[in-house]
């Protein structure tokens, strides 16, 4: 068979009034097989009335030319169906609940599916569905598509496509896995149906899809699915088509894609469509689709990019005040530089530091969170703000600018990323509270308020209030100042 283009009628009982006149409108579309869907427990054999029905519909086809395919369920079947009642052993039932009262004394007839479980030997299963094949070719079938084809095995696969002789075969990877779906190389499928019908046109999976499915067989691409209904527009039906025929060896076009058009004027525009695709993907069928993601002229798109270490990273927090053999001085941002080594050995990848600007001095906390510091205790790192500056300043025993930059290229130099803590408190003695008094809650007695979280209490930490009518927008350009100074420093702040 050429390059596939086919149109697929749905399930076999609304394909039987199909008239001798519709298939030549359809072969005239520029379509060379036809296709339909056989319910699972239709495919039981020997049934005379199925035989005959695809039969007629196999002659009807045959006088225009066409190949007659039959879509196949072979992995999700009625819980009633024979093979399942002869080999229960093979499958694994879903049940399902109908909503109605439950009579244990009745037997129902069973409900929900049976999936086939390929890790069990599948001798009978590989007879049962030759069997079946082999009597639907005899009928005049052309060609076979099996759904849910990823769940099926290489095994079954392969066997029934080796047994078949020369017969188009179609694997339909809609909604499979991808690993199982790679199972399937070298099964012997011609071709592979994608999951176009469910691409916006703008996300990777579809390019991705896609490289993957080629290695298993040329690609075809699903125009539509025919249990979905088609784009309203006409317009956006065409362009539908477009990227299927630019995208796919071969096409399969359902038939309700065709119908509810806008207009005759419309309808007969999409069906110039029709007949330009199928003429693309037939005179362009030896050629294998390889596609990629590419930038070009477009709308604008925002798009928000993470770093690597955004998706997983390993933090070391270090506490650089303590790196110090002297507990009468700080350790400075320039001992730490001399940790790198030590901290990206045990495979850190982020040095996180707690604040590193000016403490205050009232009720500062001394050590181990007593209440009352002791000469010479430096407090709380959270406790920002003195007369040496706020939160856009370096507490002067830690170091300077220049030694914060220096900290910084020996980090890049190591491979490691710098984060550090911007916690937006103030100790009583910021210079925010002289500059902006309204940024800060008070009590009735016009005492300012410490935070607390009981049953704790931090006297020496005041909390800003975002919403009081000063702070808002002042407080919050305010807090972007020192956050945007650590950003070009650059810092990054959590």
């Amino acid at each position: 068979m050429p390059t596939p283009t086919i149109f697929h009628l749905g399930a076999l009982a609304g394909a039987t009034s199909l008239t001798a006149a519709r298939i030549k409108e359809i072969r005239t579309l520029g379509f060379s097989g036809l296709i339909v869907s056989l319910p699972d427990l239709a495919c039981i054999t020997p049934q005379p009335a199925l035989v005959e029905r695809v039969a007629k519909l196999a002659r009807l086809c045959h006088s225009e030319e066409l190949v007659l395919l039959c879509e196949l369920e072979l992995f999700n079947l009625d819980p009633s169906h024979p093979l399942v009642a002869a080999q229960p052993e093979l499958f694994a039932l879903r049940p399902s609940f109908s909503g109605g009262i439950v009579d244990p004394r009745q037997r129902d007839r069973p409900q929900g599916r049976a999936l086939l479980r390929t890790e069990r030997p599948i001798a009978a299963v590989v007879e049962f569905w030759a069997e079946v094949i082999g009597v639907l070719r005899r009928a005049g079938c052309g060609g076979f598509c099996l759904r849910q084809s990823g769940g099926l095995g290489p095994a079954l696969c392969a066997r029934l496509i080796a047994d078949a002789g020369k017969t188009l075969w179609i694997a339909d990877a809609t909604a499979q896995d991808w690993a199982r779906m790679l199972q399937l190389r070298g099964c012997g499928f011609d071709h592979v149906l994608g999951s176009l019908p469910w691409w916006d046109y703008r996300h990777s999976w579809f390019v991705e899809e896609h490289a993957l499915l080629s290695r298993i067989a040329p690609v075809m691409s699903h125009v539509e699915s025919w249990q979905k209904l088609p784009p309203l527009r006409t317009q956006a039906r065409c362009a539908r088509l477009a990227v299927a025929a630019l995208a796919g060896v071969g096409l399969l076009l359902p038939a309700g894609f065709v119908g509810m058009s806008e207009a005759e004027d419309r309808q007969q525009q999409l069906l110039a469509c029709i007949r330009a695709a199928n003429r693309y993907v037939s005179e362009t069928g030896a050629t294998r689709r390889r596609l990629s993601q590419r930038t070009g002229p477009c709308a604008p798109v925002l798009l928000e990019a993470e770093r690597r270490q955004a998706c997983f990273s390993s933090w070391y927090e270090l506490f650089l005040r303590s790196l110090t053999t002297d507990k009468r001085k700080h350790g400075t941002l320039r001992a730490v530089i001399e940790e790198l080594p030590r901290i990206t050995a045990m495979g850190f990848d982020v040095l996180y530091l707690p604040p590193i600007h000016p403490i205050g001095h009232t009720n500062r906390k001394g050590a181990n969170n007593t209440v009352n510091a002791k000469p010479g205790e430096p407090g709380s790192s959270y406790a920002i703000g003195s007369a040496q500056g706020g939160h856009d300043a370096i507490h002067p025993e830690l170091g300077s600018f220049e030694d914060f930059q220096a900290l910084l290229a020996a980090c890049r130099d190591y491979g490691i990323e710098f984060a550090l803590d911007f916690a937006i408190q103030c100790s009583p003695d910021h210079p925010w509270l002289k500059e902006h008094p309204g940024w800060f809650d008070y009590r009735p007695d016009g005492s300012i308020k410490y935070a607390e979280n009981p049953p704790k209490k931090y006297e020496d930490i005041v909390n800003l209030d975002f919403y009081k009518p000063d702070a808002c927008p002042a407080l919050w350009l305010g807090n972007g100042r020192p956050y945007a100074i650590w950003r070009v420093t650059p810092a990054r702040e959590t």
